[in-house]
């Protein structure tokens, strides 16, 4: 998508004389482009439209063999110093909020620390999202099964299931959000019926966070997007899995430190506190004064 303001991609921006958009599709064409400098395309597919308004160069084809055109470029670039700072000033839009009992850094934080390094995340969209892809580094191919541009609501449920499957001795963590677990409740049952074990958290605020946050910071009225009350650890246990809701960092703690050595799949419902978590989100993209 188009860089935002908070992000690390949008304070690199400001080191940058041109961009290089590798990938370029149709998904983010109905934003504005929003940058004033120089920009270069590389696009798998002609059909698809252009990002930038007036790129210098659009290259269609193999994204690959673009790339090797650009092997031999003697441009210094963007130093690592600069690239770590730039992190550092991104990184206060993240923190904790200290108001809160028990935030989504909680869960990233503590989800970091008991997964093993040869461990697999897998996520969906968000408001918690946002979080995640800035409090977690993964440098490893593999290491992180998630949704990008499309930020696909429903995605962390099935994909866990699918890719604890396919390699059941790889340690995973599945993160999602309770209006994505609503659409797939039915699949917990596959979990309990193919002996898949791993916990699923659910990032529980009983909203749909991402919107409702983007309806206040934008002046809008607040309509629509609360959700009832929902036991997503009885809806587990239910459905043949180990289900718990936690309230605290350290319910959290011992829930998934449980979870990791269940052979059951394990839901954590985690009710984290509701208005710092919107309000950290509307921070961490720009939408509110810092």
């Amino acid at each position: 998508g188009n860089y935002i303001p908070n992000t690390l991609e949008g304070e690199l921006a400001d080191l940058c004389d041109l961009v290089v958009l590798v990938g370029a599709d149709s998904l983010m064409t109905h934003v504005p482009w929003g940058f004033n400098m120089p920009a270069i395309e590389l696009v798998s597919r002609p059909e698809y439209r252009t990002t930038v308004l007036e790129p210098e160069v659009r290259i269609d084809g193999s994204l690959s063999e673009s790339l090797k055109a650009l092997d031999g470029s003697k441009c210094k670039g963007v130093s690592i110093e600069e690239i770590d700072s730039a992190k550092q000033n991104v990184l206060k839009y993240f923190e904790r909020p200290s108001e809160a009992t028990f935030a989504i850094q909680d869960i990233v934080a503590t989800c970091r620390a008991v997964l093993p390094k040869d461990g697999v995340v897998v996520s969906e969209t968000g408001a918690f999202v946002r979080m995640l892809e800035h409090l977690w580094e993964f440098d490893r191919f593999g290491d992180f099964l998630g949704t990008s541009g499309g930020r696909t609501m429903g995605l962390m449920i099935p994909a866990a299931l699918g890719a604890k499957m396919a390699a059941p001795d790889v340690p995973m963590i599945g993160i999602g959000a309770d209006g994505s677990t609503l659409m797939r409740l039915g699949e917990l049952e596959v979990f309990a019926r193919m002996n898949v074990a791993m916990p699923l958290v659910i990032v529980n605020d009983q909203a749909l966070g991402t919107m409702k946050s983007r309806q206040v910071s934008r002046g809008m009225p607040e309509f629509g997007l609360d959700l009832s009350p929902v036991d997503f650890a009885s809806v587990a246990r239910a459905s043949g899995i180990n289900g718990v809701a936690v309230s605290t960092p350290e319910e959290f703690r011992l829930a998934l430190a449980d979870a990791m050595s269940a052979n059951v799949a394990t839901l954590i419902d985690a009710r984290i506190d509701q208005q710092p978590y919107w309000d950290n989100f509307a921070l961490s993209i720009g939408a509110i004064p810092e």
